[in-house]
């Protein structure tokens, strides 16, 4: 999995990139603090750690509870601020990249039905079930467009409603990214709660289209660097 944190974070390396037009994107790699990140929910403490992130520090949540005589009824979410809700118009069709790690936490009691990534807007709350937990830093990529598309560059999305089985249209993707007000990236999984959760390099990519050349190259190296992980 290195490879592919390399992978991304090389991406990451300029603030634009030009391939077939201007790509633009919001970062957040917490080297120097928080950078306005917050969390929701059931929250013991959250804040910022100089080190032992990917590259340098992190943000962190930690769920409340004490232990197994004390279950929580739902996991913390991480919030992301205003810089990321105003450039989502520009990234439909493109990514949204993190990493996450558990560094305290029970694993073996989840809590379960919970979506591991939220977006808010136009009246409507996407909810993308696709991602897990470890206790090693993890990249995840969100495709931000509809389900079932973007198969041709190694991505299918995985959106629905939150609450229903049901995925939203092309239509409503569009109004949800182009009014987001809210990006909830979920940050706890025990039912036994006192669980600590990591998160760096957030990374929104936007674009011009779905199909552009380097889209797709970024799929085909995502999927060149996890398959030689696998081996």
């Amino acid at each position: 999995m290195k490879s592919l944190q390399i992978l991304v974070c090389s991406l990451l390396a300029a603030p634009a990139l030009a391939f077939g037009g201007v790509v633009q994107f919001t970062s957040s790699a917490f080297n120097s603090g928080s950078e306005g990140w917050t969390t929701t929910g059931l929250t013991l403490a959250s804040g910022y750690e100089p080190s032992d992130g990917v590259t340098g520090g992190y943000f962190f949540g930690r769920s409340k509870g004490v232990g197994s005589a004390d279950f929580i009824s739902e996991p913390f979410y991480f919030v992301a601020p205003t810089s990321y809700l105003a450039n989502a118009a520009e990234a439909y069709g493109g990514f949204l990249s993190y990493d996450t790690k558990r560094f305290v936490g029970y694993g073996n009691v989840l809590l379960g039905g919970y979506p591991e990534l939220i977006l808010s807007g136009a009246g409507l709350r996407l909810a993308y079930t696709d991602m897990n937990i470890n206790n090693i830093w993890t990249n995840h990529v969100v495709p931000l467009y509809e389900t079932g598309t973007g198969q041709e560059h190694g991505f299918t999305a995985s959106w629905v409603i939150e609450g229903s089985a049901l995925q939203p249209t092309k239509q409503q993707m569009v109004d949800v990214m182009y009014s987001l007000d809210g990006l909830f990236i979920r940050g706890s999984y025990s039912a036994y709660g006192n669980e600590k959760i990591g998160i760096d390099n957030v990374t929104l990519f936007a674009v011009p289209e779905p199909g552009t050349p380097l889209l797709a190259a970024l799929g085909l190296l995502v999927l060149a660097a996890r398959r030689r992980h696998q081996r």
